[in-house]
C-alpha cells in the first residue's frame, strides 16, 4: 500500500482532498436538511393556525357584547353621577315673553340694587348691568329671551355675595353681549361687515356637553373682603370658573404680583437702602380696586350624549 502511495503520490493526495471535501459537503447538507425540516414544521403549524382562524366564526359573540354593554352602562352611570354634582345648582335658560321680560328685568334689577343698598355697597343707580337697551324700552328678540333671563339670574346670585363678603363698592358688572352680535349678524349690513361672526347664542344643553356665560366686574374692597368674595363665589351652587383677577392698590404705583419700586436714596448708609416693613406692605389697609372675569357653566344631558356617541 505504501509502495502504491509512493508510486502514485499525486493521485493519492488528490483522492484524500476529494474525500475531505465530500465529508464537508455532506456535513453541510445534513445541517441544511435539519434546518429545512424545522422550518417546514413551523410553517406547517402556522398554516394550520391560519386555516383555523379563517374557519372560525367569532361574530357575534354574546359574551363580548354583554361585557361591552355592562362597561358602557357603568361609564354612563359614572358620568351621570359627575354630571349631577356639576349641574346640581345650575341656572337654566327660561322661556318668557319679550314684553314680560322687560317687566321682569325692571323688578329684578331693582331687587338687586335694594340688596346692595341694604348691604352698604356703593353702586351707580343708573347702572343696568349690561341690559341698558332693554331698560330704555326696547324689546329683546324672542329667541334671546331665555338666555337673557339666565344671565340676569346668574348676575343676581353673584351680586348677593357682594354685601355678604363686605365689598364696599361695585363699579361695574357686565355680561356677555351675545344679543348685540346676534342682531348685527341678522341685519344685511352686519353680514357684510362680518360674514363669519357667530350668532352669539349659547349652545343648547342637548347639543353639547357644556356651555358657559362670561361676565366681567369691577369692585372696591379691602384685602380680606376680596378673599372672602372669591371663597363665596366658589361655594355658590353655580359652577363658576374665575378666569382673570387683577388687583390694584390706588394709593401705590403697584399691583398684585408686582414688586414696589425702590426709592432713590443718595448718600445713605447701606443698611437703609432696603425697603422698610411699612414700604413692603402692599395690601391690607387700603381698599383695593379689583377687576374680575368669570365663566359660569351649564351642563347638557350626558346620558343622551353618550348613548349617541357610544353605541353597542
Amino acid at each position: 500500500m505504501m509502495d502504491w502511495i509512493k508510486k502514485y503520490l499525486v493521485f493519492a493526495l488528490c483522492l484524500a482532498a476529494a474525500f475531505v471535501l465530500l465529508l464537508a459537503v455532506g456535513a453541510r447538507l445534513f445541517f441544511v436538511y435539519k434546518s429545512y425540516q424545522k422550518e417546514k414544521r413551523e410553517l406547517s403549524g402556522i398554516g394550520g393556525r391560519l386555516d383555523q382562524l379563517y374557519n372560525r366564526d367569532p361574530f357575534p359573540s354574546a359574551a363580548n357584547v354583554a361585557l361591552a354593554k355592562t362597561r358602557l352602562d357603568d361609564l354612563i352611570d359614572e358620568y351621570n353621577e359627575l354630571y349631577g354634582l356639576l349641574s346640581s345648582g345650575q341656572i337654566r335658560p327660561a322661556a318668557m315673553d319679550a314684553y314680560a321680560f322687560n317687566v321682569y328685568l325692571e323688578k329684578k334689577l331693582q331687587s338687586i340694587k335694594n340688596k346692595l343698598a341694604a348691604g352698604r355697597v356703593v353702586f351707580s343707580d343708573k347702572d343696568a348691568f349690561g341690559f341698558d337697551k332693554y331698560t330704555s324700552g326696547n324689546l329683546p328678540n324672542s329667541r334671546d329671551v331665555p338666555r337673557l333671563v339666565q344671565q340676569l339670574q346668574m348676575m343676581e346670585q353673584v351680586c348677593n355675595v357682594l354685601p355678604e363678603a363686605g365689598v364696599s363698592e361695585l363699579s361695574s358688572f357686565m355680561r356677555d353681549q351675545f344679543d348685540a352680535s346676534a342682531a348685527a349678524e341678522a341685519s344685511p349690513a352686519g353680514r357684510q361687515r362680518s360674514p363669519r361672526q357667530p350668532a352669539g347664542s349659547a349652545p343648547a344643553a342637548e347639543e353639547s356637553l357644556c356651555s358657559s356665560q362670561h361676565f366681567k366686574m369691577a369692585f372696591r374692597a379691602k384685602e380680606g373682603a376680596v378673599v372672602d368674595f372669591l371663597n363665596r363665589l366658589a361655594r355658590l351652587p353655580m359652577f363658576i370658573v374665575v378666569t382673570c383677577v387683577e388687583i390694584k392698590n390706588p394709593r401705590l404705583d403697584t399691583s398684585l404680583g408686582a414688586l414696589p419700586a425702590k426709592p432713590a436714596v443718595t448718600n445713605a448708609p447701606a443698611e437703609q437702602t432696603e425697603l422698610s416693613r411699612e414700604q413692603r406692605i402692599v395690601m391690607g389697609r387700603e381698599e383695593l380696586d379689583v377687576s374680575l372675569e368669570m365663566d359660569v357653566y351649564n351642563f347638557g344631558t350626558p346620558t343622551d350624549y353618550l348613548k349617541g356617541k357610544l353605541k353597542i
